[in-house]
């Protein structure tokens, strides 16, 4: 099977595996390079589409994307950097429920329409890119970016000259529990994912639609920020050397040091109604996301984690850890009557997700 075949190596770079693959290359934006993912033979009762998504996930395991970031800032709402070491360093690629993104998908081209007509007004004109592709800029060691598109227009200098003005476009759709986190405008995890970008492309200003299901359209501009791309680029760098030399990080991964990660602290509230855990909590989270991230063979800590948790929190919302962690738990009907209660996420300061 081609799965078999397209064995994670985090030692080969995109560059690499373009030339290795055959992948068509060329120059776009401000020295950025993009690269049409393609397979080259078509397996027997593979479906081209298919295999064509294995080609892309592959060549996404060369480096960190746009929205993966956010989890070496500890404000990925699904993965945590240990999580994210593993994908990389053994190709265990961590996915997010089909629940909580497939309804974005389905809104995403109805967003752009609405975004399409806004930009149209201002002499944009808006595209998307074709087929599977990803993004590189050489010197930007390990930074891998996937548009959901970009915009264009001509603008005329001061000195009466014309030149040609690019944005990149991010689209999001998001469910009203998760409207408050975007009052003041983007997430900072979203934030972190179009600065990526930004310092991929070489461009200057983002552009981000968002579907508010059930209410509206909104649309957010982000400005390059320099000091940031080079941080986050050291970031990944470094992250790319433990990954190669197999060095995972801690399970709660968490940074006093992070900027963002405190910053997204001070403007958030999680801990209303939450009871306060133990210092013991800490040690069992973290054996809860090791037990996530080892899958199958993790199994049986995860549930015992779970269980500890579960009994602290009780009939509480939730539970906050003493590091800043929070827990939330369901209590669901089961088979017989009985009442089940079960550890549903853990986060680290918002627990809403947008696709």
């Amino acid at each position: 099977m081609i799965t078999q075949q397209l064995k994670a190596n985090p030692k080969v770079t995109i560059e690499e595996l373009a030339r290795e693959r055959g992948y068509v290359q060329r120059a776009v934006f401000r020295g950025a390079i993009e690269v049409q993912v393609a397979t080259l033979t078509i397996e027997p009762g593979q479906n081209l589409a298919d295999m064509i998504e294995v080609e892309w996930k592959h060549a996404r395991s060369t480096g960190v994307g746009g929205s993966e970031l956010p989890a070496l800032y500890d404000v990925h709402p699904q993965v945590s950097r240990y999580s994210l070491f593993h994908d990389k360093a053994n190709g265990t690629r961590v996915e997010p429920d089909d629940k909580d993104t497939a309804f974005g998908v389905y809104f995403e081209d109805g967003t752009r329409t609405w975004l399409a007509r806004e930009l149209e007004s201002e002499g944009w004109e808006l595209y998307r890119p074709e087929g599977r592709s990803l993004l590189y800029r050489p010197g930007f060691i390990r930074s891998l970016t996937t548009l959901d598109g970009w915009a264009s227009r001509k603008v005329t200098k001061p000195s009466g000259t014309m030149e040609v003005e690019e944005a990149i476009v991010e689209v999001k759709v998001i469910r009203p529990n998760q409207f408050d986190a975007w009052k003041n405008g983007p997430p900072l995890r979203v934030q972190c994912q179009v600065q990526q970008y930004l310092g991929v492309t070489g461009l200057d200003l983002g552009i981000v639609a968002v579907a508010r299901l059930g209410a509206d359209f909104k649309r957010f501009e982000i400005r390059r920020n320099d000091v940031f791309i080079r941080q986050a680029q050291a970031l990944i760098e470094a992250f790319w050397v433990d990954v190669i030399q197999g060095r995972a990080p801690e399970f709660d991964a968490h940074d006093a040091s992070c900027e963002l990660a405190i910053e997204l602290a001070k403007t958030l509230d999680p801990t209303r109604d939450m009871v306060r855990l133990p210092e013991s909590a800490v040690k069992i989270v973290n054996e809860l996301l090791k037990g996530r991230a080892m899958e199958k063979e993790g199994k049986a800590l995860s549930t015992k984690a779970k269980g500890q948790l579960a009994a602290w929190i009780g009939s509480a919302p939730g539970g906050l850890v003493p590091d800043g962690r929070c827990v939330k738990h369901t209590v669901s009907n089961v088979a017989g009557g009985l009442r089940k209660t079960s550890v549903r996420q853990l986060f680290r300061v918002d627990d809403e997700s947008e696709d």
